[in-house]
């Protein structure tokens, strides 16, 4: 399916654009609109990952009285339908639904990270089940760029704590050995040493800023065919990075970074 028209009528999209003026619900909706019933269903999967977050502080409201995030939109579930996940689990994806069949009994006794690793294990399961190869492909790598930015964490810190089950171990292991293993893998990650350079910087905007473009350029790489559907999903996905962004820039979350980046390095001197 070729969508010239829909593609045609979007705004343009940039990491430098300004994004007061961009209405992302609006926007979302109007794609999803025009999709055919098979690219709605692969695009669910771009929307997922906001139902997981809305899912996850619905679980850690009740069970750890967590005060939860604003809720995530665009989003497949409605707020009425999250707070009531024990009795709409079967209205849920079969990942959704397995992992509260299988879970929900002991969240009150397990740690919240431990849940999240379920949650988000279930999905990238599925997601190896979809057969868009674009979505298997992306979710994939982002898996493999959030184990990088733990492992430089990790030695950067001399953290030497276990590797989470989500982290790719052998990534893990090469970057334990900065030299050899950063020039092993920067063969089939070259944007690597930049990498490792923005999180020696210690400056948390700059480590967002260079992981968004790591994101951007993994979706242009992939999409050279500029009307089809898998353009239309990574429009979706950098429309996301772009809502991202605003919504940290709006809550002014890079001077509390900041902020705490700083307290963090005082204790460390500390001890």
């Amino acid at each position: 399916m070729k969508y010239y028209y829909l593609i045609a009528t979007l705004p343009d999209l940039s990491l430098e654009i300004e994004t007061a003026n961009i209405n992302f619900d609006e926007i979302v909706e109007t794609i999803e609109r025009n999709l055919t019933n098979e690219d709605k269903q692969i695009f669910k999967y771009l929307i997922y990952p906001h139902d997981n977050r809305n899912l996850l502080n619905a679980i850690f409201k009740k069970h750890h009285g967590i005060v939860p995030l604003p809720f995530q939109r665009p989003a497949v579930f409605s707020p009425v339908i999250i707070e009531d996940y024990v009795q709409e689990r079967y209205n849920f994806p079969d990942y959704m639904a397995d992992f509260l069949m299988t879970f929900q009994e002991r969240f009150s006794e397990m740690e919240m990270v431990e849940t999240e690793t379920h949650l988000v294990e279930s999905f990238i399961r599925e997601v190896s089940q979809v057969p868009e190869a674009f979505i298997k492909d992306y979710y994939f790598f982002e898996k493999h760029l959030k184990s990088m930015v733990a492992a430089f964490n990790r030695s950067l810190y001399n953290f030497h704590g276990s590797v989470s089950v989500l982290e790719e171990t052998e990534i893990s292991e090469k970057l334990a050995n900065e030299g050899s293993g950063m020039s092993v893998l920067s063969q089939t990650y070259p944007f690597i040493v930049s990498l490792r350079e923005a999180i020696h910087s210690k400056k948390p905007w700059l480590i967002e800023q260079t992981v968004d473009q790591i994101k951007w350029e993994f979706i242009d790489h992939y999409n050279k065919e500029f009307f089809s559907n898998r353009h239309v999903y990574g429009y979706v996905l950098k429309l996301f990075i772009l809502q991202r962004r605003d919504l940290l820039e709006q809550a002014d979350t890079k001077t509390h970074f900041e902020r705490l980046n700083k307290q963090v390095g005082a204790f460390r001197e500390l001890i």
